[in-house]
């Protein structure tokens, strides 16, 4: 039951954004409004919320190719909804995040670029799933063209959340981070920054939580896309991560329970072998 109904959610009833730059004739449900900071951030936060009780859902039902297709597909699409809602610049209190991650921050505008990540594996798996829909083949063509559209808009060096290659803190992660802790104030060395975005060291994510919700969301989305239950993570990492935030009084498990372990000085996330 809760597998179906968030499943018609995000296929047949919320509307997809449209591609940036695209034809103002009609318009986009997510960006065409204005929206409060405290909306922004509670969207984003129901998002993460719902993308996390359907993993749990699908991972435990058995698994058809209609439904494998199904399964991605509405995981694509929560991902578009994210990342155009945290791109949003806020009419009351703009968020610093939404700012460096749109590109919008004030700056030099030769070193002040967008952020996002690409879904290359998503647009050639999709190409051999059993889709059963036209509402879903039209899904797919949605979330192909605002990906595709975005992507032209970012850099190479700007790319983050590349969790189909490696789990690595990679450069796009260490200069957005580094944006974010230069702006706050926060220490900038390049050993803090990987804990801001494990949530280690809290002070980036206690400020600023959408970028843990925007992380995880992106984290299942491309982990849904595993081509075998041997890839996906193992559940021994999931009672490692309980673990640590149990002997370090972390109060904030049940947001990122079983979906990020930390390591001193690196970025580990959970399921360290699950593309090798």
């Amino acid at each position: 039951m809760r597998t179906s109904l968030i499943q018609h959610l995000f296929t047949m009833v919320l509307p997809m954004p449209r591609p940036p730059g695209s034809d103002k004739v009609k318009k986009c449900f997510w960006t065409d409004q204005t929206i409060r900071h405290e909306t922004q951030a509670d969207i984003l936060r129901l998002l993460s919320m719902l993308s996390r009780h359907y993993a749990a859902a699908c991972l435990s039902l058995k698994v058809t190719r209609s439904f494998d297709a199904t399964r991605i597909l509405t995981f694509a699409a929560i991902a578009a909804i994210a990342d155009a809602v945290v791109r949003r610049i806020a009419c009351d209190v703009p968020s610093r995040l939404s700012l460096h991650i749109s590109g919008k921050i004030d700056g030099p505008k030769s070193k002040i670029f967008p952020f996002g990540f690409e879904v290359d594996v998503f647009n050639a798996e999709s190409q051999y799933l059993k889709i059963t829909s036209p509402a879903l083949t039209l899904l797919r063509t949605q979330v192909l063209d605002y990906f595709t559209r975005l992507r032209s808009t970012i850099r190479d060096d700007h790319v983050i959340f590349k969790f189909e290659n490696s789990m690595e803190f990679g450069r796009g992660e260490r200069d957005l981070l580094r944006q974010l802790a230069l702006d706050f104030g926060f220490d900038h060395a390049d050993e803090k920054l990987p804990e801001y975005l494990t949530g280690e060291n809290r002070v980036v994510l206690d400020n600023y939580p959408e970028l843990g919700f925007y992380r995880d969301i992106v984290y299942l989305f491309k982990a849904l896309m595993s081509p075998s239950s041997e890839k996906l993570p193992d559940v021994r990492f999931i009672y490692m991560y309980m673990q640590i935030n149990e002997n370090t009084n972390t109060q904030h498990t049940h947001t990122y329970t079983g979906t990020t372990m930390v390591t001193p000085g690196c970025c580990t996330y959970l399921g360290l072998e699950m593309y090798r």
